[in-house]
């Protein structure tokens, strides 16, 4: 009976120490966790981020989120890592990443990290002296233009073309906003385009940092787009910010440019007009005018909108202007899939309008230097198939035929339909107003 109770009590002893034995707790296991919370990255640079404290086989499934596509993109890698590529630079977002395990690690079979972006240019911005400080638009010396009263409904920001060439050795990129030729410049030329919007709307143009014409002309046509979302955009987006905030008072708006100015057109109404739709709503048209607007430019940006007629609104308009003779030769601002519009008939198809339709183009007179409207200057057909305006003109052709063609009418292709332009523009604020008042 003894050795029975010895034997029971052993067994005893041994049940209460297995009992005893407490399991590795979930607790204690390492969570997942990303390498890092926040990220800079440079424009067009990639760079991978890795889920730590998992393994692959343990993953069920990943899923990435970009908060904002226009600023970076996410791609899944791997089970456990992602990239994060730079798309514009100056700005921040976010990306979400939520990892799904078939077991649960942690007490926990789902994760959701989000990490902190920041996109910085592919390049280092100028610094003050060497390429030019940025415009100060708080000052009226950061303003090549502003109304002497804004008793206008509406007002057009307008962006001049480039009147910065950068030919001496040693010139820098982007233009110095000391340089005397170019400010000068920028006044000649606001006289013979701009003043086609003064008649209907109050006119703000700002300063902004340009690409030298020596960039533009030797750079391929796929990276200047590229290149003018740095000091260039900086500077446009500044402009923006200031003047809406400062100067608008809740008036709709046009967007005007020429050339490179209308580049920075493209880029505000892809981009900036994105991100702000409720200003987007009281943009009555943006005249992108000397740089192709494209089909895979409305495909990537939907809310963009090419005019159709004559009078729509919330549209972007857009033509280059050619001779005959520069079919089938390379002309820098003519892209692949370009579409246009007639700026005498404001047609879409190849109907053609002849130089009587052309109610008057602004000429200039050589030793006066004043400015009058002549008649029967210039028809106008389009070229649905390159996508330009073609026109048989008393005009004389660029110059720069090697980055222009033989028969581009590049510089002026304002001039050339002013008096068309002034009038489409107060039939898109008739439209605009006639729509509010609905």
């Amino acid at each position: 009976m003894k050795n029975k109770v010895i034997a029971l009590s052993m067994i005893a002893v041994m049940a209460f120490g297995v009992c005893r034995v407490t399991p590795v707790s979930e607790a204690k296991v390492k969570k997942p966790a990303l390498s890092k919370t926040s990220l800079t990255v440079k424009m067009y640079e990639t760079k991978k981020v890795t889920i730590n404290n998992v393994k692959k086989n343990q993953v069920k499934s990943l899923t990435v989120k970009t908060a904002d596509k226009m600023i970076a993109t996410a791609k899944k890698k791997t089970n456990t890592a992602f990239a994060i590529k730079g798309v514009d630079p100056y700005e921040k977002t976010n990306v979400t990443a939520t990892l799904k395990l078939k077991k649960k690690i942690a007490g926990k079979k789902k994760y959701t990290f989000k990490i902190k972006v920041k996109v910085v240019p592919d390049r280092k911005l100028a610094a003050e002296g060497e390429k030019g400080a940025a415009p100060d638009y708080t000052t009226d010396a950061g303003w090549l233009h502003l109304p002497d009263s804004t008793d206008k409904s509406v007002d057009t920001f307008y962006l001049f073309p480039t009147t910065y060439y950068g030919g001496d050795e040693g010139a820098p990129e982007i233009s110095p906003l000391d340089d005397a030729n170019y400010k000068e410049e920028a006044k000649e030329v606001y006289e013979s385009q701009a003043t086609a919007f003064e008649d209907s709307t109050n006119v703000y143009a700002p300063f902004y940092r340009q690409t030298s014409m020596d960039v533009l002309a030797t750079n391929e046509t796929d990276d200047l787009m590229y290149y003018q979302r740095h000091e260039q955009k900086k500077d446009v987006f500044d402009a923006l910010d200031y003047y809406f905030k400062n100067y608008n008072n809740g008036r709709p708006f046009i967007l005007a440019g020429h050339s490179q100015g209308a580049m920075m057109v493209n880029v505000i109404v892809e981009d900036y007009m994105k991100r702000h739709p409720d200003l987007y709503k009281r943009m009555i048209a943006a005249y992108a005018i000397g740089y192709s607007v494209t089909k895979q430019n409305l495909k990537d940006y939907p809310h963009m909108k090419f005019a159709e007629r004559s009078d729509d609104t919330g549209v972007i308009i857009s033509w280059n202007t050619e001779g005959v003779g520069n079919q089938g030769q390379r002309n820098k601002v003519v892209l692949d899939g370009a579409v246009a519009i007639n700026p005498i008939n404001w047609k879409r198809d190849e109907t053609y309008a002849p130089a009587s339709d052309n109610l008057g183009s602004l000429v200039q007179d050589p030793v006066s230097g004043k400015y009058e409207i002549k008649r029967n200057m210039a028809d106008a057909r389009l070229d649905l198939e390159r996508g330009v305006v073609i026109t048989q003109t008393k005009f004389s052709p660029v110059p720069m035929k090697e980055v222009f063609g033989p028969e581009s009418y590049h510089e002026k292709e304002i001039e050339m339909f002013y008096n068309n332009i002034k009038k489409n523009v107060e039939d898109r604020i008739r439209a605009y107003e006639t729509k509010a008042d609905a």
